[in-house]
C-alpha cells in the first residue's frame, strides 16, 4: 500500500480494519509504502484516512515491487524484495525518528532485525530471499551478503 500526501499539513493517519490497526501516523507531508495483509488470515477491507490536503492511496500486489538482488536503498518508508541468497546485512539509516526493518522470508518467517530510534549502522541477521519493510524518516540502505561472503560492520 502506497500513501501519497506530499502536500498535507498537520496530523496524517492511515488506519485500517486489518491486523495492523494504524499503518501511518505522522505530521506533515508523507510519501511511502507499507505492507498490508502480511499475516496469515489477515484481510484489510477498510482504510480510514485523516489528512489535511490532497492524498492518494494505492494498493498493489507483491509482483509490483522492484526486485533487488542483495542490496537496496531509499528514503522514507518502503517495501523491497531482496531476491538473492542473503545471510546477513549491513544496514544504515540517517533518520531521526523511529527506524524499523521488518523481514519476511520462507526460511526465517517474520522477524524484526532492527527496531530503534535515530541513526543506525549495524550488521544483522537477514535470511533471504526476503521481503523487507523499512520504516524511516531518512535515507537508508541494506547491503546483504551470502553465507560465503564477509560483511563488516
Amino acid at each position: 500500500m502506497t500513501f501519497d500526501c506530499r502536500h498535507c499539513v498537520g496530523d496524517v493517519e492511515v488506519a485500517t480494519d486489518g491486523s495492523v490497526p494504524v499503518l501511518i501516523s505522522t505530521t506533515g507531508p508523507y510519501l511511502g509504502t507499507r505492507w498490508i495483509n502480511i499475516y496469515d488470515g489477515s484481510r484489510t477491507t477498510t482504510f480510514a484516512i485523516t489528512a489535511a490536503g490532497p492524498w492518494k492511496l494505492t494498493i498493489k500486489g507483491l509482483r509490483s515491487l522492484a526486485t533487488h538482488t542483495t542490496t537496496a536503498s531509499g528514503s522514507g518508508d518502503a517495501v523491497v524484495f531482496l531476491a538473492g541468497k542473503v545471510h546477513k546485512a549491513v544496514i544504515d539509516n540517517d533518520g531521526t525518528r523511529t527506524f524499523n526493518v521488518n523481514a519476511l522470508s520462507a526460511s526465517a518467517g517474520l522477524d524484526v532485525p532492527v527496531h530503534t530510534t535515530g541513526r543506525f549502522h549495524g550488521t544483522v541477521a537477514l535470511r533471504g530471499p526476503v521481503l523487507v519493510q523499512v520504516i524511516s524518516n531518512g535515507k537508508w540502505s541494506i547491503h546483504g551478503s551470502s553465507p560465503s561472503s564477509a560483511v563488516d560492520s
